[in-house]
């Protein structure tokens, strides 16, 4: 009974399966909060406070960990920029967006005469 015992503890140690601190960090934070309104806080100090912020340490560690794994699992996105064609600036008679009509624009690409 006992190797059995000291074997399941060999092959699950209980660090890896506490991950979720959720509990942890609600009972450290009112614990923290009776300690900081306690009277006797300067003669005993705020223990819970600081498990509280040891907590939130510990878990944007494994959040940052798992935010990275999961960065390296995404393939890299690559952002093409429309080709901005001769017809889109300058001069000329073309679609003018902002009007919704077809105008003629002058040399700096504003429009001179538009269409009704």
């Amino acid at each position: 009974m006992k190797k059995t015992v000291i074997l399941l503890a060999c092959l699950f140690p209980l660090p890896l399966l506490a991950l979720d601190y959720d509990y942890e960090i609600d009972q450290a934070n009112m614990k923290c909060q009776n300690e900081s309104r306690s009277l006797l806080r300067e003669r005993n100090g705020t223990p819970s406070c600081d498990r509280l912020q040891e907590l939130y340490r510990i878990k944007q560690a494994q959040e940052g960990r798992l935010l990275q794994e999961r960065q390296a699992d995404k393939p890299q996105r690559v952002i093409v920029q429309p080709h901005q064609s001769d017809t889109d600036s300058g001069t000329g008679y073309r679609w003018n967006r902002g009007y919704g009509k077809y105008c003629d624009h002058n040399s700096d690409g504003y429009p001179i005469r538009c269409d009704d």
